[in-house]
């Protein structure tokens, strides 16, 4: 009887210094929070205070119920990443080179194509990009050279590492649509410049020559995140 009792007037005191982080999937961990940060939080296990510290992502936490009995929602944390924050200015580039040959009735048809294209944009919201490109074409057929500049503008919405984008310039002497998804490969921790691989549609209309191009670019490009 007195141990129960005792055991009684113990419950209370089960969990007396345990944070409890809940997840967004329903896992529940003992822990002790040790730190708070802007995108994640660092905690050590309950049972092993003294162990390695763990990091965890805020975007995939549901709620903190702390020692105290405080509790802390996240349920409308932001998913975007560090580098990505409404206000700031999006640099980047892509380019690509493209080389052709056949045989046709015992003669050469060759083809060269190299592109560079400067971007610069500024993110309306976290995960929504608009921004202004120059696309630079050097085309070439049988030693036919072809040179244009377009400007436009283009279109990025994120979701997490993975973005779709569309895009339309035009000059005097040619039309481009793009449209493709790419994926961002951050190259370092603050997550401030990215190399993105991107699977791309494309189609190119040069008013002066009756050309008209369009296929799909496989290539990558580049983001820098400034301010």
């Amino acid at each position: 009887m007195k141990k129960l009792l005792l055991i009684l007037l113990c419950l209370p005191m089960i969990g007396f210094g345990q944070d409890n982080i809940i997840l967004k999937d329903g896992v529940e961990i003992n822990a002790k929070i040790e730190e708070v940060g802007e995108s994640n939080i660092k905690y050590r296990k309950f049972s092993n205070q003294d162990g390695p510290m763990f990091t965890k992502s805020k975007d995939k936490i549901f709620m903190i119920k702390y020692a105290n009995g405080e509790k802390e929602i996240f349920s409308n944390i932001n998913t975007s990443l560090n580098g990505r924050k409404a206000g700031k200015l999006l640099v980047g580039g892509m380019s690509n080179f493209k080389f052709e040959s056949t045989f046709e009735n015992d003669s050469l048809s060759s083809t060269s194509q190299m592109s560079f294209t400067p971007s610069i944009g500024l993110f309306m919201t976290d995960n929504f990009v608009f921004g202004v490109a120059v696309l630079y074409n050097n085309f070439s057929v049988n030693s036919e050279r072809i040179e244009s500049v377009a400007a436009g503008i283009y279109l990025r919405g994120y979701s997490k590492s993975l973005f779709t984008q569309v895009g339309y310039a035009f000059s005097e002497d040619v039309d481009v649509f793009t449209a493709g998804i790419g994926f961002q490969l951050f190259a370092n921790k603050s997550q401030n410049v990215s190399f993105n691989p991107i699977f791309m549609y494309y189609n190119r209309a040069y008013s002066n020559y009756d050309i008209n191009q369009s296929g799909i670019l496989i290539g990558g490009s580049f983001d820098l995140y400034l301010l």
